[in-house]
Formats: structure tokens, C-alpha cells, sequence
């Protein structure tokens, strides 16, 4: 089986000793953090306990200053204020924020979340004339729009002033907005570049209620980290530094606050003294992610936005069927991708790059993902639909898809994303060329071994130590997620006398295992011993491994 090259972590035992007693920590917890290379003792503690103090300051962001002064006239001149949002769940808790928090001081706000495969991404014209009639004077952008020059300076003769805050890769030549808050620009002097849209808006109201202070009660901000913690981890954004901060305190909001939307999720979803960070968060982003924009409104931040709890159920439940049949239409759309991908032959490529006809577009990212998790190559996909297309790319790290859309823009109608993640919009006719244009270039730079599935192994364990204190121990190291993945674990020379069948499944020690591969059960029952490679936190439980690979012991 092998689908991975192992490489076993041998952190120093000096520093495991020393992590252990000074942090007072388990010897398998000091192991994981050392095996991340994090042995110095202060930078130790601020991993294990993150604060709010860990924030660099917030008018290092680019054009904050003038941001901030703008937006304080608009709510002294008692301008009608827009928050124009991206219909993600970073672009959803990021309007949820700036409305929420300029809400409370009683300004004129209203927000605006277009719905991106009928009305596109950010800024247009007809948003901007749509606006120029509601009586906006101003527009602050959020999770979005940084790449809207020619947008921002229509607004602009049409006597609306524009508020760019994102966290999308700016291009050279940035709008001519009256602030562009993007801590990813190149003169940039923020300590942190790798906030999620919700996280720059956080920060951006931030600074703003310090400067409102001087003049009147500034927003409470109450609550604002838990929604920054739903965005921020469903934008997989690394889980370090400021975005470590703002999911470790913003999960215990959620947990614990009496507000309305936090409430109402707490009571829908099972949560116990062994759920995780990331089970808690898991089982609300999917809620959001489900919600589709009409007019402008969003059932997610609207959601978000409740303050009377029959209200907030019953949104809740509207949520719930959608995310049921958003499921349901991925599933279809998948099983009409594998059909495609299985029926080309990619084995000799270091590319996957194919079209497909009428898929859904909110489908097309998630069937390119799954498509590269498989592979582990970078994966384009291109939807034709009529005299429309739009195309969805992912690849694993090492690979920059910006740079092969950049060499390839000739060919489309617009582009944007991240170096792992991008998409596009595109004429049919351009299709085929893309498709070669993109994998010739990437084919020429990828080198063949980023296309091998390394797993990191942090720590050799005996299987009497697969106990529940010593993973609830690891339980310190929440949240998991990009850049801090759930610690990876080798047991070695195990025979089938160490496992029990229960009601049907596998358990190891005190836990059970959540994705056991016949294959490994196979070579047990047949006598051999084997090395297995697992992850605690199946499922985001305490209780639960997941196997994720297995060689027959030498």
C-alpha cells in the first residue's frame, strides 16, 4: 500500500526533557512541539497560550490611518455606509464584523454580499450604479476587490469613495481607493501577512473603535473574535502567529458567550468535555458555507447577524437543508468529474488539467481539490457552460498557480486566488488553449518530488501509551489546521493481539480507530506484524485515530 515516504522526526531529547518540565507538559506533547521546531522556551508558551497581545500593532496595516479617518467622517456626516462582502464564510464573518460593529454605534450601514456565479466577485459597474442609487457614499470592501482598479475608480466618478480592506495577493498596480488595508501588499510593515479577509476586517475595527473612542462609546467588538475564528479556519489560512490568536480565543466565544447566533449554534451541535477545536468548528463552517446570496442578503450572515433566537433557529434550519443539498449536489458533481478524470490518462503527467460540461460552479473547487488530494498534482478543471467558463485549479505546495495563470492571462476574462488555490473566468474558445497553455508551463518547473506524498512523522509511540490522558494532553496544541496539522504518530511490530473487535470496530488501547484499511487488517490476520502511521482526533474526537498508512514491519 505505501502511499506515503515516511520521514521520522528525531527531535533532541534535551530539548524534549527540558519543554516537559518547564511548560509541564507530557514528554509526547514536548516531542510534537519540538518536532516543529519549536524548542525555545518563551516561543513555547506563547504557541501553548496565545493572547490577544501577540497582535502587532494595528497601524502598522497599509493605509490604515487614512482607512480609519474616512470612515469616521462617514459616521460624523452620517454618510450611508456599504460593506460589500465575498459569499464564503471568511467574506460572511468579515461583513458580519465591519456591519455588526458600525451597527452598534448607530451609523447608516447597510451590507451588500453579491451572489459571485450570477454577479461575479467584488466590485462592478452595476453594483456601483446599484449603489450610487441607494444613496451610498462610501464602500468598504471585505475579503474582496483588491484587484478592482478600474471598478474603484468608477465608483469614484460616480461620487462614491471606496475602503479596499483584503488579504488576496494585491497585484502591481493597486486601485486608486481612498485606502487599500491588504497586509499582503509589498510596502506593507504588518508583522503578520497571512490574515484571512475576516482577520484584516477584525483588525481594521480594531483600530477603528480606538479612534472612535475620542469621540463617542466605540463598537464592543463583542463576539467579533468568535466569527473571526469561523472565517479564518474555513479559509485554511495557517493556523499560526495572529490567526492562531484569533481561532484559539475565538472558539471559547463561541463556546461560551450568550450571543444570539453563538447560542443557537452551541445547541445544534454535540459538544462534550473531549470535543476539539476543531470538531467545534468543523461542524459550524459547513452551515455557512451553505448559505447562497439573493439580493445583496445572506442567510450565513444574517445568521450571524440575529439578535432574537427564533429568528436565529430558523435560519438555522433553512442552513441545514441547504447544506444537505449542497452535499448532495457535490456528490453528483463529483462522481461527473471522477468519470472524466478516470477517463483520460494521467498517470506519466505531473499535470491534471481537463474540462467538463454543466457542472454547478460552487461544485467546481471542491472536485478540483478532491481531484489533487488524490493525485497529489496540480489540478485544473474547467467548466463550460454555453458561452461561459470558469476554471478551478489546486495544487500541493511547491507549486505556484498565480504565476501559471499570470503566463497564461492572454487567455482569460479574469483571475485571482493563491499560490495553492485559484480560479478564473474564461471564453470557451480559449478552453483548449488554456488547458495546454497551463500544464506545459507548470510542466517545465515542477520537480517530480514535490509530487510524492512525504507524511512527517513526529514521534515513535509504544501502543500501551494510546491511552486518552495523552492525547487529551495534546489537546493543548489546538487548533489544527494549515501549517499546524494534527500530530502524526508511528507504532511499530504490531501483531493482531493487540487489537480488539468492538460492536464492529477496531480499537487499539484505550481508542477506537475511525478508518482502518483492510489492507493493514489483512497482513494482521495473516500473522504478520506491521508499522502503522496514524493521527489522533478521528473526527475531531478525543476517542478516535485515523489510520493514515501501513508497511509490513522488516
Amino acid at each position: 500500500m505505501a502511499k506515503y515516504r515516511w520521514k521520522i522526526d528525531k527531535p533532541e531529547p534535551a530539548d524534549v526533557k527540558r519543554l516537559a518540565y518547564s511548560l509541564d507538559v507530557t514528554p509526547l506533547t514536548a516531542t510534537v512541539l519540538a518536532a516543529r521546531g519549536i524548542i525555545n522556551e518563551p516561543d513555547a508558551r506563547s504557541f501553548l497560550a496565545p493572547t490577544p497581545e501577540d497582535f502587532s500593532d494595528g497601524m502598522l496595516l497599509p493605509d490604515i490611518e487614512r482607512a480609519v479617518d474616512r470612515l469616521m467622517e462617514a459616521v460624523s456626516n452620517d454618510e450611508h455606509i456599504l460593506v460589500l462582502g465575498h459569499d464564503d464564510a471568511d467574506g460572511i464573518t468579515a461583513t458580519t464584523i465591519v456591519f455588526s460593529s458600525l451597527r452598534e454605534i448607530g451609523a447608516d450601514v447597510s451590507y451588500y454580499i453579491p451572489d459571485s456565479p450570477t454577479e461575479g466577485l467584488g466590485l462592478s459597474e452595476p453594483l456601483i450604479d446599484r449603489f450610487k442609487g441607494m444613496g451610498v457614499s462610501l464602500i468598504i470592501t471585505v475579503d474582496c476587490s483588491v484587484s478592482c482598479k478600474d471598478e474603484v475608480a468608477y465608483a469614484s466618478t460616480r461620487g462614491i469613495d471606496t475602503i479596499i480592506t483584503d488579504h488576496h495577493e494585491p497585484p502591481a498596480e493597486i486601485p486608486p481607493a481612498v485606502a487599500v488595508v491588504d497586509p499582503k501588499r509589498s510596502d506593507s510593515k504588518y508583522g503578520f501577512r497571512d490574515l484571512a479577509g475576516c482577520g484584516v476586517a477584525y483588525r481594521f475595527m480594531e483600530v477603528f473603535a480606538e479612534s472612535y473612542r475620542k469621540i463617542g462609546s466605540p463598537p464592543s467588538l463583542d463576539g467579533m473574535l468568535g466569527m473571526a475564528a469561523l472565517g479564518t479556519y474555513a479559509d485554511r489560512v495557517p493556523l499560526v502567529g495572529e490567526n492562531r490568536v484569533i481561532v484559539y480565543h475565538g472558539v471559547r466565544q463561541i463556546a461560551n458567550k450568550k450571543i444570539t447566533p453563538f447560542v443557537t449554534l452551541r445547541s445544534h451541535i454535540w459538544v462534550d468535555e473531549d470535543s476539539t477545536m476543531t470538531e467545534i468548528l468543523a461542524k459550524i463552517v459547513p452551515v455557512l458555507g451553505a448559505s447562497r446570496s439573493s439580493d445583496g442578503g445572506n442567510l450565513g450572515c444574517e445568521l450571524l447577524l440575529s439578535t432574537e433566537e427564533d429568528d436565529a433557529e430558523e435560519i438555522f434550519g433553512t442552513l441545514v437543508l441547504e447544506r444537505e443539498r449542497k452535499k448532495e449536489r457535490a456528490r453528483r458533481a463529483f462522481d461527473k468529474v471522477r468519470s472524466e478524470f478516470e477517463a483520460h490518462n494521467f498517470d506519466d503527467s505531473k499535470v491534471v488539467a481537463f474540462s467538463v460540461e454543466n457542472l454547478p460552479d460552487k461544485t467546481v473547487g471542491f472536485c478540483a481539490s478532491r481531484i489533487a488530494e488524490r493525485t497529489n498534482k496540480p489540478v485544473l478543471i474547467i467548466v463550460l457552460k454555453g458561452d461561459k467558463g470558469l476554471g478551478e485549479a489546486r495544487a500541493p505546495k511547491g507549486v505556484d498557480l498565480v504565476e501559471a495563470l499570470t503566463a497564461n492571462k492572454d487567455l482569460l476574462l479574469g483571475y485571482g486566488g493563491h499560490k495553492q488555490a485559484a480560479g478564473f473566468s474564461i471564453d470557451p474558445a480559449n478552453a483548449d488553449a488554456m488547458l495546454k497553455g497551463f500544464t506545459s508551463f507548470l510542466d517545465a518547473r515542477i520537480d517530480p518530488d514535490i509530487l510524492v506524498k512525504e507524511i512527517k512523522i513526529e514521534a515513535r509511540i509504544k501502543h500501551d501509551e494510546m491511552k486518552l490522558d495523552n492525547f487529551r494532553a495534546l489537546m493543548r496544541l489546538e487548533p489544527f489546521g494549515e501549517c499546524n496539522p494534527r500530530p502524526v504518530f508511528m507504532l511499530e511490530s504490531l501483531d493482531q493481539s493487540v487489537f480488539k473487535e468492538i460492536d464492529g470496530q477496531w480499537r487499539l488501547g484505550e481508542v477506537a480507530i475511525s478508518s482502518e484499511d483492510s489492507g493493514a487488517m489483512d497482513l494482521l490476520k495473516s500473522g504478520e506484524k506491521v508499522n502503522l502511521v496514524f493521527s489522533p482526533f478521528g473526527e475531531g474526537s478525543v476517542r478516535l485515530i485515523d489510520m493514515i498508512d501501513f508497511k509490513k514491519s522488516s
